[in-house]
């Protein structure tokens, strides 16, 4: 996403989408907060297929990508609308004038990540960097609550503020019976519920880390799963050999020594084991409720303790716009010819979001402000004596990806 085959390249991707595995499938597509399947995977399991697919099907359409462009002004008519941009690159500058405007760039998460803003481990991309608080400061636009992110359990952190999801591994590796605990060796959490719960139970630890803790069979899949989504073999093994001295932990032993090595309460720890094992046996879990199809006794002798720190990667705040998509100034009024979509605009999804819901909001809030910018285009004239409306033929212009 079981035995794991080390024979695989590291790098190898499947298509789990459409494989036929139930539990693959059932991953991809079902949170715990989703009444429907709202969740789709790209056959390569990768961003960049659907960066790709878009961008070729808006080049089939006709529109013209530019690249060595990065915009740094917005420029103004003498009125003060909004008429064009420039933009640089190592080899040439590019101005672009238009009708209509669409900023789609992205969140600024690196930006926050590199001002040191939060202590909450970053995950990719690290090209969100927030560029239009700089080029559309002029623009004079409102903003709310800039402090907000999506914050996610279930996370690696690799090296120091940087992070890799584990969240396929460990929500399989909750399915499959293991437990959650923190530094003092308790259960903090109900594992059958959503990954907010996973997440505040992280966030209330003094030091921000819990652990899974799981048998051989578990981390058999738990591995496979690492593999397949953004970790090598060698990578992992790497993080074994640190022996748990440093982040991230990883280890691997009998109770007591993965107790020690992850500097986990042992004592705790047995009894919290203990009384899981009595749990899963009697299929009644008495302490957090845990839903009985998800209690599985652990196995054996040999067990994994992995870390689990909070990940941080998209902003939940923004600029104000209209209903249209339409920027809006700080006396909360509409920019001409200036729209917005996606991660940019601010208070869609509140101070959280469900899972995958973020890109659904790019869609939906791209196919608002395209059709929006659109209109505002097409400039469409009002007759005054029939009040019909009629709209001249657009006229083929090379954008950058501005509206027209």
């Amino acid at each position: 996403m079981g035995q794991v085959d080390l024979r695989r390249s590291p790098g190898s991707r499947a298509n789990i989408a459409g494989n036929g595995d139930p539990v693959a499938k059932s991953i991809q597509d079902q949170a715990i907060e989703h009444s429907v399947n709202r969740q789709v995977e790209m056959p390569s399991q990768s961003s960049y297929e659907v960066v790709t697919k878009v961008a070729n099907a808006f080049k089939a359409k006709g529109g013209i990508l530019l690249t060595d462009a990065r915009v740094e002004e917005l420029k103004k008519s003498p009125a003060g609308v909004l008429t064009s941009l420039v933009a640089e690159g190592k080899h040439q500058t590019t101005t672009v004038n238009f009708k209509s405007l669409v900023l789609a760039a992205g969140g600024w998460g690196a930006k926050d990540f590199k001002e040191h803003k939060t202590d909450i481990p970053y995950y990719v991309p690290m090209t969100s960097t927030g560029d239009y608080f700089g080029f559309a400061k002029g623009m004079n636009l409102v903003t709310r609550n800039l402090d907000w992110y999506k914050v996610y359990p279930h996370g690696l952190e690799v090296e120091p503020g940087i992070a890799k999801l584990t969240t396929y591994s460990t929500k399989e590796a909750s399915d499959m019976g293991a437990i959650f605990v923190n530094r003092a060796g308790k259960r903090v959490v109900n594992e059958s519920l959503s990954y907010t719960h996973f997440r505040d139970a992280i966030a209330n630890e003094k030091d921000k880390i819990c652990f899974v803790l799981m048998d051989q069979r578990i981390w058999d899949r738990y591995y496979e799963l690492m593999l397949k989504y953004g970790f090598t073999a060698e990578e992992v093994q790497g993080f074994f050999a640190n022996d748990g001295k440093k982040s991230p932990v990883l280890v691997k032993g009998d109770l007591a020594t993965v107790a020690q090595k992850a500097g986990i309460d042992y004592g705790s720890l047995k009894e919290t084991f203990d009384h899981y094992q009595e749990y899963a046996k009697a299929g009644r879990d008495l302490e957090f409720g845990r839903d009985a199809k998800f209690l599985h006794e652990l196995e054996g002798d040999t067990y994994y303790v992995i870390e689990q720190k909070l990940r941080f990667c998209t902003t939940m705040g923004g600029y104000e716009a209209t209903k249209d998509m339409q920027l809006l100034d700080n006396d909360f009024k509409p920019v001409a010819n200036f729209y917005a979509a996606g991660e940019l605009v601010g208070g869609a999804n509140g101070k959280d979001s469900m899972p995958s819901m973020m890109n659904s909001w790019s869609y939906a809030s791209g196919f608002v402000a395209g059709t929006a910018a659109a209109d505002n285009a097409n400039n469409y004239a009002v007759d005054v004596v029939t009040s019909a409306s009629h709209a001249p033929a657009p006229k083929p212009e090379a954008t950058s990806g501005a509206s027209h």
